[in-house]
């Protein structure tokens, strides 16, 4: 999947990018991006409709639970 507006743009919609967005308060937060491009009947852009599903909770309790891969990845790395 391409990632990020260059790859929005190339293929006209984004469905699961994974970003960490900063909360107001400063906390990171784990978010899934989902975008699709409008464009005028010539084709050009006209607007970029988004929504933002936070998944902070979600994540944390994979990675307590020992499903993240970056848990299982500095758990092989210790010889746990």
């Amino acid at each position: 999947m391409n990632e990020g507006i260059p790859g929005l743009m190339a293929s006209g919609s984004q469905q699961d990018l994974e970003l960490q967005m900063l909360s107001r308060s400063g906390e990171v937060l784990d978010v899934l991006l989902y975008a699709r491009v409008e464009r005028s009947a010539d084709g050009r852009p006209q607007r970029i409709v988004a929504g933002i599903q936070d998944v902070t909770l979600r994540r944390r309790a994979g990675l307590m639970t020992g499903r993240s891969p970056l848990r299982l990845g500095l758990l092989r790395n210790l010889n746990v």
